[in-house]
């Protein structure tokens, strides 16, 4: 793998035009940073910007205003590289190259499954043609499955699992309780991947909750109290949901760490999210390691920039309602611009079309919530989705599903 990236280098090299910027998104490249580097000295490796968890790698190929920059820089060990996908941003709209050298939107290639991104190959073959005249192209790489043989999707281990389990997971037909007794049975269960919401105290202690107000506290089971109008840490650890007992961030990071093969998404709903991140970052000491495992769901575009301007987190996962079915590509371009890789909508809102769209952009797929129905959760799984979001399904329930054990 390290000659065939040292020869798309070289094919670069020199061979772009002054207007074109390559853009290598990483999935997979951190096996062979310490190499191109030691190879090609003209690459600078950068500190990176504030809230950033990995460097970049910038290449000067045509001039001093073109380059190749390597981001997110990480090694997939689940598959075998084998090449790339390009896409760019073409009149306003993203853009992917086409077997027949044209360029389609993903809604153009879900409409048509004729239609198929050509795969450039790893020794660089296909790049030349595809970046002539296009301005900024990113390439994505690819993969093939050591287990299966099929392609499989890039990304961190984040993304591997087929099953979330919500707000810890449900316990004993009970739901959004985000209690350690609900996280333990759930991972014992064989959850690996658990959604959980967060609170923040008047003291600014960053608990695991749905909230303590009344309508919460109906949901979650929480007895509610008039003092809980001004909840404290010392108040909060106080209580019992369905008599079982409440955590804090802290107590996750303390779990995260005695199981590394836990990964959770982190739902700081419509409220105070920047407060929220500020304490959950403060809380982990701002460990790079820890926060990769995190999935942080921002459920507007307006509160993913809040939260990004805090700290720039590895993953992120953008909520779209029904108003967005209409009008998909913008969502669609606001995740690419912005480094989101997730997109997540109600499990009622998806059909083979929007899945496949949001699959052919490149992006994640969750959808949420689903109780029980292992039905509808293989339903989901075949479309194409990539996590379920779930009280009750388990990973038994849908271990014969194709789709599911390649991700389990």
């Amino acid at each position: 793998m390290i000659s065939k990236c040292r020869n798309i280098f070289n094919r670069l090299k020199g061979k772009a035009p002054v207007t074109s910027r390559i853009v290598y998104l990483g999935n997979g490249a951190a096996g062979i940073l310490p190499d191109v580097l030691r190879e090609y000295p003209q690459i600078r490796c950068r500190k990176p910007e504030a809230g950033a968890l990995s460097p970049s790698l910038e290449q000067d190929v045509g001039g001093a205003d073109a380059d190749c920059r390597l981001l997110s820089p990480f090694f997939h060990e689940g598959g075998a590289f084998t090449g790339y996908h390009a896409r760019a941003k073409l009149d306003g709209n993203w853009k992917w190259y086409g077997e027949d050298g044209n360029w389609y939107s993903s809604s153009e290639l879900a409409a048509d499954p004729l239609r198929r991104k050509h795969l450039l190959t790893p020794d660089g073959g296909g790049i030349r043609d595809c970046i002539c005249g296009r301005g900024t192209v990113y390439l994505v790489a690819q993969w093939r499955s050591h287990k299966t043989g099929g392609n499989m999707d890039a990304g961190y281990p984040v993304f591997c699992h087929a099953l979330m389990a919500h707000a810890l997971g449900g316990i004993d037909g009970k739901c959004y309780t985000n209690t350690r007794e609900a996280l333990e049975c759930s991972y014992a269960a064989g959850y690996r991947y658990f959604e959980v919401d967060v609170a923040l105290t008047e003291d600014g202690h960053l608990c695991l909750s749905h909230g303590w107000d009344e309508k919460s506290c109906r949901t979650t089971g929480m007895e509610y109290q008039p003092e809980f109008e001004h909840m404290t840490w010392e108040l909060f650890r106080k209580q019992r949901i369905f008599g079982m007992h409440v955590m804090d961030v802290r107590e996750l990071r303390a779990f995260m760490e005695a199981h590394p093969d836990t990964y959770f998404e982190i739902d700081s709903h419509r409220t105070n999210a920047a407060e929220k991140i500020r304490a959950l970052l403060e809380a982990f000491s701002y460990d790079e390691a820890l926060l990769g495992r995190l999935l942080i769901q921002a459920e507007s575009r307006k509160i993913f920039k809040e939260i990004d301007a805090v700290y720039h987190f590895r993953n992120y996962q953008l909520i779209l309602g029904k108003e967005w079915l209409e009008k998909l590509e913008e969502g669609i371009s606001f995740a690419l611009e912005n480094g989101i890789v997730t997109i997540a909508m109600r499990q009622a809102l998806f059909d083979r079309v929007t899945v496949r769209t949001l699959r052919e952009a490149g992006l994640n797929v969750m959808a949420y919530t689903i109780k029980g129905d292992r039905k509808r959760s293989r339903e989901l799984l075949a479309m194409g989705v990539n996590t379920i979001c779930t009280d009750f399904v388990k990973p038994e329930d849908i271990s014969g599903n194709p789709v599911a054990a390649e991700q389990i």
